[in-house]
C-alpha cells in the first residue's frame, strides 16, 4: 500500500459509492423486472434487464480497480490485465447501448403507437440485446488486441518507485494505430447513441408539448425524460470527448483517468432512470418501506407521499408518466400501453 494522491482518494470514493449503491439498486431492480418479465414481457423490460445485468457486472468487477487504487499498483498476474478492461468497458459501453434502446422504445410507443405494437414482441427485443451484447464485445476485444500487438509493456506498465499499473504507457506506434479506433469507438458507442437519445427525448417532449395531459403531469413526464438524458450525458460524456481529444494530440491525454469516474458512477445513477420510468419499481420500494416502518417507527407514508410529489403513480405495472395518456388525450389515445 502507498500513500494515496488526492486524486486516488476521490477515485476510491467514487467506487466505494458506486460499490455501496450500485449494487443492491440494480439487485432490487433486476429482481422486480425479472418479476415483472414473467407478468407480462415488454421490450423495455427486457431493456432494462439487460441495462441492470451490463451495470450488475461492472460493480462486480469494480473490487478489482479498488484494490489496485489502494495499493498503488496492480496486484493480479499480468494476462487478468486485458481481461479485466475487456469487461470494464464492454459494461460502460452495453449500457449506453441500452439507455439508448431504452429511449427510442418509449418514442415508438409514443410517435408510432399502432405501428410499434407489431415489433413489440420479446423476441425481437430479446434479439436486439443479443446483437448490442455482441457488437460491443465484438469492438472491445477487437481495440485490445490492436493494443497488445508490438510491444507488451503497455500491458503493466512501471508506476512510482517498483509498482505497476494495469495500461498505463503505449509506444508511439501503439498510439497512431489505437487512437483512431478509439475515436471511432466515441463515435460508434457514444456519439451516434446520444444523437437517437436526444432525437428520442425531443419527440417525446413535442407529444407531451401537444397533449392534454394535466400541466402537473407535463411536469412529471418532462422530468422522467430530463434525468435519463442529462444522466446519459453526464455519465459518458467526459471519458469519450478524451478519445477524440486523443485524436487531436495524436497522444494519451493526462486526464482519461479523471474522465472515466462519471462512467463508473453510471452504475449507480442509472437505477435513478429506473425509477423514474417503472411504477412497479416504485410501488416495490415504496412497499418495502412499508414494511420497514413497521419496525422503525418512520411513517409508513413518508417515502411513497414524497415520491408521488416527483413521479405520477398509475396502476398497474411497468408504467411511467406516460402511460395515462390515452385515457386523458385524445391525440394519444391510441397508447394504451406505453411501455416506459
Amino acid at each position: 500500500m502507498v500513500n494515496l494522491a488526492p486524486l486516488d482518494i476521490f477515485s476510491l470514493a467514487v467506487y466505494c459509492i458506486t460499490l455501496a449503491l450500485g449494487a443492491p439498486s440494480n439487485a432490487v431492480a433486476l429482481c422486480v423486472f425479472l418479476r415483472e418479465l414473467k407478468h407480462k414481457p415488454t421490450p423495455n423490460i427486457i431493456y432494462m434487464i439487460n441495462l441492470c445485468v451490463s451495470d450488475g457486472l461492472f460493480v462486480a468487477i469494480l473490487p478489482v480497480k479498488m484494490v489496485e487504487t489502494v495499493w498503488g499498483e496492480w496486484v493480479l498476474p499480468v494476462a487478468f490485465c486485458p481481461i479485466y478492461n475487456v469487461f470494464h468497458f464492454t459494461t460502460i459501453y452495453a449500457s449506453v447501448l441500452f439507455l439508448t434502446a431504452l429511449s427510442m422504445g418509449r418514442y415508438f410507443s409514443i410517435a408510432f403507437p399502432i405501428k410499434y405494437t407489431v415489433y413489440k414482441s420479446p423476441r425481437y427485443s430479446c434479439l436486439v440485446c443479443l446483437v448490442l451484447w455482441l457488437l460491443v464485445i465484438a469492438h472491445i476485444a477487437f481495440i485490445f488486441l490492436v493494443e497488445a500487438t508490438g510491444s507488451q509493456d503497455h500491458l503493466v506498465a512501471p508506476g512510482q518507485g517498483n509498482a505497476s499499473i494495469c495500461y498505463a504507457n503505449f509506444t508511439q506506434a501503439q498510439l497512431d494505430l489505437l487512437v483512431p479506433l478509439r475515436v471511432e469507438l466515441a463515435v460508434t458507442f457514444f456519439l451516434a447513441p446520444l444523437g437517437l437519445t436526444t432525437f428520442a427525448y425531443l419527440g417525446c417532449f413535442r407529444e407531451l408539448s401537444r397533449s392534454r395531459l394535466p400541466p402537473r403531469n407535463k411536469r412529471r413526464a418532462l422530468w422522467a425524460c430530463t434525468i435519463t438524458l442529462v444522466t446519459f450525458v453526464v455519465c459518458f460524456a467526459p471519458y469519450n470527448a478524451s478519445h477524440l481529444a486523443g485524436l487531436v494530440l495524436r497522444s494519451d491525454v493526462g486526464w482519461r483517468r479523471e474522465a472515466l469516474l462519471p462512467s463508473t458512477a453510471s452504475a449507480f445513477l442509472n437505477p435513478l432512470v429506473f425509477f423514474c420510468s417503472s411504477s412497479a419499481l416504485q410501488q416495490s420500494v415504496a412497499h418495502c418501506w412499508q414494511r420497514t416502518s413497521r419496525h422503525t417507527g418512520v411513517p409508513k407514508e413518508s417515502l411513497p407521499r414524497v415520491w408521488h410529489s416527483a413521479i405520477p403513480q398509475e396502476e398497474g405495472l411497468n408504467r411511467d408518466p406516460a402511460q395515462g395518456w390515452d385515457s386523458q388525450n385524445r391525440s394519444l389515445q391510441d397508447v394504451k400501453h406505453s411501455d416506459w
